[in-house]
């Protein structure tokens, strides 16, 4: 899971349906999440002789090419929508920061002008020049994060507000579970994380057995900070009807504190939208190469230039039981063009005009999370689940009755919530399109 623009949702999310239901299924959602990233560790121990890296290599040594298909399709569909996400956030954040100063400028003025700065921003094309970013974002997220709990609490003491009931509307629930596992939208870098972890060591059982618990205690402090942000936030500010809490905040208290950590919260959202950027042009690479780094795009004598994290599109056939490797794209030594060249620029460009579309035409950044959480990230969070079942019918892992169980209730939660919760999350667009004001 990710400390990020999923958790400003929460307060509304909690709001809805009230902080015992929410309590419930957050410990529920919590559950799930930690299962199904503990099991990938898992499989991909597993599967240590044949050297699996990624998410992707995992499913594609177990599943095939339809698996490790699957992966990507859950990953580009997830991204995409937390780059809408961060592009609606962004504006969201904008237009209140500049309302609280009393300038009035439109939503749709301020989706433009964020687009065209995200268009520039993502011209940065290597991770490490992102590492600044990230690390200067996850402090002001933090800061703006803790100063709305410490101000839901002194608007409890102060109120002595009661909590409401909530409602246990279909819709409302399906929009809380949309919202969390949007929240918890992380599991794809759980195995970079592992390899870093691990490094060096990576078939010691003691390092993997510290890995499992560094990471369970991660997911439980997060999910704890998510709670706590959420239920306080949730009680104390019961009317709030936006998908940010810092935007909410600083519109609705007079403390100009709460502008500045509005504005902390866009420029962290800002700085990391290249990050959330990044997973979904690899995927672009593969499918629609050649680029700039994938395929054909690399001249023989730079085929030892710095690698950008891109897989082989082929890694083994159908099952584990024939694994086979295919030669490595970058190998080739084939000239790039000088349209190839350029036209990562083109991909990212066209990437972020849709996103800023589909933000421009949602215009509701609440019901933006909730269809996005529906979307990629129940796939996502299902599929160790379908990796572990297959694994232990071939026999690679020893079948174990409860885990059977805990993967079939996972497949189960998982496509309940995606179904469901894109169905209602679609229904209130069309009944309640809001449309962009001009």
């Amino acid at each position: 899971g990710n400390l990020g623009p999923g958790t400003l949702n929460l307060p509304f999310a909690f709001a809805r349906v009230g902080w015992v239901r929410g309590l419930v299924m957050l410990l529920a959602v919590t559950s799930q999440g930690c299962y199904s990233k503990l099991t990938l560790v898992q499989c991909k121990r597993a599967l240590h002789e044949h050297g699996p890296q990624t998410y992707m290599e995992v499913a594609n040594l177990t599943l095939g090419r339809p698996g490790r298909a699957a992966i990507q399709i859950f990953i580009a569909t997830m991204q995409l929508g937390v780059c809408c996400v961060f592009l609606q956030l962004i504006s969201t954040n904008l237009e209140a920061g500049l309302r609280g100063m009393g300038a009035h400028v439109p939503l749709t003025a301020c989706t433009l002008m964020v687009t065209v700065v995200l268009v520039l921003l993502s011209m940065l094309r290597r991770i490490r020049h992102l590492k600044w970013l990230t690390m200067t974002a996850n402090l002001m997220m933090g800061i703006a994060l803790v100063s709305a709990t410490i101000e839901a609490w002194v608007v409890l003491k102060d109120s002595g507000k009661q909590p409401k009931p909530g409602s246990g509307a279909p819709e409302d629930v399906f929009f809380f579970l949309s919202s969390m596992f949007y929240a918890y939208e992380g599991i794809a870098i759980v195995l970079p994380v592992e390899n870093s972890f691990c490094r060096g060591r990576e078939h010691s059982l003691e390092r993997y057995q510290e890995f499992r618990c560094v990471l369970l205690k991660a997911l439980v402090t997060l999910s704890s900070f998510m709670l706590g942000v959420g239920a306080s936030c949730g009680v104390a500010f019961p009317n709030i009807e936006s998908g940010s809490i810092t935007a909410y905040l600083s519109t609705e208290r007079p403390n100009p504190w709460f502008k500045i950590i509005n504005a902390l919260t866009l420029l962290a959202v800002l700085m990391t939208f290249p990050l959330q950027l990044y997973p979904v042009t690899e995927v672009l690479n593969e499918w629609f190469g050649p680029g700039c780094r994938p395929r054909c795009c690399i001249s023989g004598e730079n085929n030892q230039s710095e690698p950008t994290g891109h897989v082989p599109l082929e890694t083994s056939e159908s099952n584990i039981d024939d694994i086979s490797t295919s030669q490595n794209p970058h190998d080739m030594g084939v000239e790039a063009t000088y349209g190839c060249k350029y036209e990562w620029i083109v991909r990212r460009t066209v990437t972020i005009i849709g996103c800023a579309g589909v933000a421009l035409c949602v215009n509701n950044l609440a019901l933006l999370v909730a269809l996005c959480g529906s979307v990629g990230s129940p796939g996502l969070i299902m599929m160790p689940s379908v990796i572990h079942l297959r694994l232990s019918y071939k026999g690679v892992i020893s079948i174990c009755v409860p885990a059977l169980v805990m993967d079939s209730v996972a497949i189960v939660f998982s496509i309940m919530v995606g179904f469901t919760g894109a169905y209602f999350a679609i229904s209130q667009l069309i009944n309640d399109p809001q449309p962009p004001k001009l």
